[in-house]
């Protein structure tokens, strides 16, 4: 196992990439290819997103707790190994739906979890006393470089073999390299004390404008403050649209003339996307202010869904992956940078779980929704329009809430 912490820092850049650009965006191929092919129906494809969220939303503090106790190395190992085990069950054994909805939605849910964000920014804070920042956003860039990457791959994996088992086998494959890499790479890095630190709280982005925090707020304070609940309405807003496109975009587009390769471009291009997304809220953040930042990705999110709903041709199709994926990237951010802007450090790891809770279970439901509907209906056209006025309002909501500004600072907008 080696010692220098950018080796390592790669390592879990990969661990991440398996864990969950894998089964976001590859995933979404295979599914619809899987969906298709075997003649089951569009809830089952909401169905099998929309649980793997939820699993992995929900048992992210068990996830917390596995990491806490045995630490990063052995979580990730046991997370990549049972990938695998899942994985190859999918290319073999798995032919109804219920049995699908088992091994994506609990099996890869909890394999997710444990080689997922929890883990693997854990070891970021273990090995990078200096330059956290730097390391954190390498690691987050790995998200959609994992994820362009795994699409482009699964796609002519899947082409070549005629067959969507096909990509199974590659998260197998993937999953078994990752689970050596832990084995062989990572280590868990003992604290001042000679302890194995725990998990990393979450870490709030610097948005680059003035705080304005009241130190002394209390949880419940913050709890009774509209605004928060305003964020909250805001993270479900975005994570709506998010999972819209990784459940049903591909069938949707499909059904409206793309080809299984055109639709599989346009998640390529969403995943890639959020890079420039996530990139692009701090300047903002700092010229104006993280509400107005975030209410602007908010706004991207509108148009793109807007122009999903009227979409014909490459140039329509690559503008809506490209704008969808910038403002989901920026929503990304801009969440946490608002709670790190307006809250305490003290206060942010707990409002953070509250927004993520809300918006995993809520964002997890319209998959499920979407895919009922278009099976009762036989088109999106309802779910669409109504993404986009959630984050329409959501946005608004977000710009006529009171920010709780107590302290005697810098005035924000």
């Amino acid at each position: 196992m080696t010692k220098n912490r950018w080796i390592v820092l790669v390592a879990l850049a990969y661990m991440l990439s398996i864990g969950m650009a894998l089964p976001i965006y590859a995933g979404s191929v295979i599914n619809t290819s899987m969906v298709v092919d075997m003649g089951w129906n569009r809830q089952t494809l909401g169905l099998l997103v929309g649980a793997n969220m939820i699993v992995n939303g929900l048992l992210a503090p068990g996830g917390a707790f596995v990491v806490q106790k045995i630490g990063v190395r052995h979580a990730l190992i046991a997370g990549a190994t049972l990938m695998a085990l899942v994985s190859a069950a999918l290319a073999t054994i798995v032919t109804a739906p219920w049995q699908a909805i088992l091994a994506f939605g609990l099996g890869l849910g909890i394999a997710g979890n444990l080689t997922g964000i929890i883990a693997c920014q854990t070891g970021v804070a273990q090995w990078f006393d200096e330059q956290r920042t730097t390391a954190l956003s390498l690691l987050y860039a790995a998200m959609g470089v994992g994820g362009f990457a795994s699409v482009w791959i699964v796609t002519r994996a899947i082409e070549a073999s005629h067959d969507w088992r096909a990509g199974w086998w590659i998260f197998a494959v993937a999953a078994a390299a990752g689970a050596i890499v832990a084995t062989l790479v990572i280590r868990n890095r003992l604290d001042a004390s000679g302890t194995m630190a725990g998990p990393g709280m979450p870490i709030a982005p610097d948005s680059g404008a003035a705080r304005s925090v009241d130190e002394t707020l209390t949880l419940g304070g913050a709890l009774r403050s509209p605004f928060l609940w305003a964020v909250c309405l805001c993270m479900l807003a975005s994570t709506s649209a998010a999972a819209f496109v990784v459940a049903h975009v591909q069938a949707y587009l499909r059904d409206v003339g793309f080809s299984p390769t055109g639709a599989a471009s346009a998640v390529s291009l969403f995943s890639l996307a959020t890079l420039g997304g996530n990139l692009a809220v701090g300047p903002i953040a700092a010229k104006s202010s993280p509400r107005i930042a975030y209410a602007a990705a908010l706004g991207t999110l509108a148009i793109a869904m807007l122009i999903l709903i009227n979409v014909h041709g490459s140039p329509m199709l690559y503008a809506f992956a490209i704008i969808a994926g910038i403002g989901f990237g920026a929503s990304q951010v801009g969440s946490m940078a608002i709670l790190g802007h307006y809250w305490s450090t003290r206060l942010f790891p707990a409002l953070t779980a509250l927004g993520l809770l809300i918006q995993t279970a809520g964002g997890g439901a319209v998959p499920i929704i979407a895919g009922a509907y278009f099976d009762a209906n036989h088109n999106y056209t309802a779910i669409l329009v109504a993404i986009v006025l959630l984050n329409v309002i959501g946005a608004a909501v977000l710009m006529v809430a009171r920010p709780p500004v107590h302290a005697p600072v810098a005035a924000v907008a």
